[in-house]
């Protein structure tokens, strides 16, 4: 490439550089006016540059590889609440259970249990969400029908009856 055709890409990346919010303030005004019209465009430029783009996409995976990892371990941890009630609602859905619950439902169900496993009442660090009654059989997704165990208590427990298991376990006379 010509020297004058690098001064000029550079000069222009420095006005992007500075006029940044003015460029933004344009889009979002334009997406406003015609929102169906800035997708097509949106669509439109994507399909136009789709290999170069997704070349990009993988130069910069390759770069990044370890920060890229960092961020996902980091969103892991940050998120565990939200991805376990995901799954159990999937695990619900599965077995048509009705209701759904929430991380905030977990946080509250961990302050009225004060941190203790509902079964044998040691304060805990992992925890587990037990189902009273157990969706298999035909228990609900709600939150009352929700317990915090220990792991021990929660393998143990498995998929029984609550009144059984506590019976097997010296709990209930």
């Amino acid at each position: 490439m010509p020297k004058t055709d690098e001064k000029i890409l550079e000069r222009n990346r420095q006005w992007w550089a500075k006029n940044a919010s003015i460029l933004s303030a344009r889009r979002k005004a334009s997406y406003a006016e015609s929102p169906e019209k800035a997708k097509k465009k949106a669509r439109e430029y994507y399909e136009k540059n789709k290999e170069s783009r997704l070349r990009a996409l993988r130069a910069y995976r390759e770069q990044n590889r370890e920060l890229i990892r960092e961020q996902h371990r980091q969103h892991y941890r940050q998120n565990i609440e939200r991805r376990r009630s995901f799954s159990s609602r999937q695990r619900a859905k599965r077995r048509n259970a009705e209701g759904r619950y929430t991380e905030h439902d977990v946080r509250e169900l961990m302050l009225k249990q004060k941190s203790k496993c509902a079964v044998c009442l040691v304060k805990f660090e992992e925890y587990h969400i037990d189902h009273i009654q157990p969706l298999s059989v035909g228990g609900t997704n709600y939150p009352s029908n929700l317990q915090l165990l220990c792991a021990p208590c929660n393998l143990k427990k498995s998929n029984k009856d609550p009144l059984i298991f506590m019976q097997e376990n010296g709990y209930l006379l």
